[in-house]
């Protein structure tokens, strides 16, 4: 059985052999593939056995005339056999000059296998564009994640009223590291007074569901959710409640 894989001994010469292990080369270098080599090993180990069997004079069989019954003719067949093999070239057979075999494969006979013990399998087939369907339309991006706190409040509590009640205090608080008042739920960002008066701040809710309020004398006007990208959308919120509010 031939254990041929990257090259067929029937069909390739030395030349056909060098440009499929370019092709090879391009495909399995270790930088592409990063076996560590082994891929490209086995591929120039292989090539190396079939140099070597392309340039392995066939040992030429004792020819003699059919039907001789002369012993000085049949060893003189044989010691003319041994000398072409050892010398290459022609044996001219008994009675008759013989023509030179072909270097190719003689039929039903088996190329010697460079790898023993490994399975035989076809070359990959690298002449022939193929055809791939085209990739499927990207899926719709997902929605953004809403950041939710782990504190759980008791069932029926009026949590409009707690963040009233923490607006109300972190407007008295002292500005921290951050530059921002905190008093429990609520954290005052930027506060400003609008044409009357009445000041205009946005906060953010940090108990429950993460989210900024914009608020106009205490009310809450606009409500925006906080997600992963909160830094940006507190500069949004800014920027909406001076263009909207002041």
């Amino acid at each position: 059985m031939s254990n041929w894989r990257w090259f067929d001994p029937a069909v390739d010469t030395e030349e056909t052999a060098k440009a499929k292990r370019k092709r090879y080369a391009r495909i399995y270098h270790p930088d592409i593939v990063r076996d560590d080599g082994l891929t490209m090993q086995q591929i120039n180990d292989e090539m190396a056995a079939l140099v070597l069997y392309l340039n392995t004079p066939i040992p030429i069989p004792v020819q003699v005339a059919g039907g001789t019954t002369n012993p000085h003719s049949y060893w003189a067949a044989v010691v003319g056999s041994a000398r072409v093999n050892i010398n290459g070239g022609r044996m001219p057979q008994t009675g008759q000059p013989a023509a030179q075999p072909p270097r190719a494969r003689a039929a039903g006979v088996a190329p010697p296998s460079p790898f023993p013990g490994q399975g035989a399998s076809a070359p990959p087939n690298y002449t022939t564009a193929q055809t791939y369907a085209p990739p499927p339309p990207p899926s719709a991006a997902p929605p953004p994640r809403t950041r939710r706190a782990s504190a759980r409040v008791p069932r029926g509590t009026n949590i409009a009223a707690l963040e009233q009640q923490d607006y109300e205090q972190a407007l008295l608080q002292p500005l921290n590291a951050q530059n921002l008042r905190v008093f429990n739920r609520v954290g005052i960002i930027w506060q400003d007074r609008d044409r009357y008066g009445a000041p205009v701040v946005v906060n953010d809710i940090r108990v429950g569901t993460y989210r900024l309020q914009i608020r106009v004398a205490g009310v809450v006007q606009e409500e925006f959710p906080l997600t992963r990208s909160w830094k940006q959308e507190r500069q949004n919120a800014i920027a909406h409640a001076k263009a909207n509010y002041l």
